[in-house]
């Protein structure tokens, strides 16, 4: 292969994943709201997602370089119950095996409780009563906001801290339409096309959230 992978770290405020999961075996996106449309100059596509809000451009395929080989894997996209998984592994039934590398939940919220109900319900908290969300304004969209949340004592040291969340994933709120989304990534992955050699970082920059 004469194209050179680049790695990049991707480093975002939050978590390990506890999310819960769907009760029913997932279906592979054919419905009329979510659309996928392909680039003829190189091989990605564009997935849209009406219910959730949001549209985000990935490769076709995805090269997973493990100990013993390199290999392409075409990466699937499966919409379930508010969540959106981008995977190269086949999901159990449960989702409980974490086999996706890219998730993308979201709902359509009416208030602050709501919104911290649903962030409670994505990354496990069992009580957030000492947690505090931080909006922090979009620049450059009025009405959008990224969270972070924090413990009421800001002394407490990160392996204290019950509200503290690490890993790679974000969490977006867009006060016009009342929805938020969450995204989490479980493991390092590359995307490459016959032109050029990419990353997770491009798609996770090309999603677009409100529509």
């Amino acid at each position: 292969m004469s194209n050179t992978i680049k790695i990049f770290s991707i480093l975002f405020i939050s978590i390990i994943v506890l999310s819960g999961c769907a009760s029913t075996k997932p279906t592979q996106e054919k419905s009329k709201e979510d659309t996928i449309s392909v680039s003829q100059n190189i091989p990605r596509k564009t997935y849209t997602s009406q219910t959730l809000g949001f549209s985000i451009d990935v490769p076709e395929n995805v090269l997973r370089d493990s100990a013993d080989r390199t290999s392409l894997a075409k990466l699937d996209i499966f919409e379930d119950q508010g969540n959106v998984y981008f995977t190269t592994k086949p999901l159990d039934e449960t989702m409980q095996n974490s086999s996706w590398d890219l998730k993308i939940s979201g709902k359509t919220v009416r208030n602050r409780d709501e919104i911290k109900s649903f962030i409670q319900s994505q990354y496990g908290y069992s009580d957030m009563t000492d947690c505090e969300l931080e909006f922090n304004q979009n620049q450059s969209k009025a009405g959008l906001f990224q969270i972070s949340i924090y413990h009421k004592n800001k002394d407490l040291l990160l392996d204290e801290n019950p509200c503290f969340i690490s890993g790679k994933t974000s969490i977006l709120y867009d006060e016009t339409s009342g929805k938020i989304i969450t995204y989490n990534i479980t493991e390092p992955f590359f995307f490459i096309s016959d032109e050029y050699s990419d990353d997770s970082e491009k798609s996770l920059l090309s999603l677009k959230f409100p529509l």
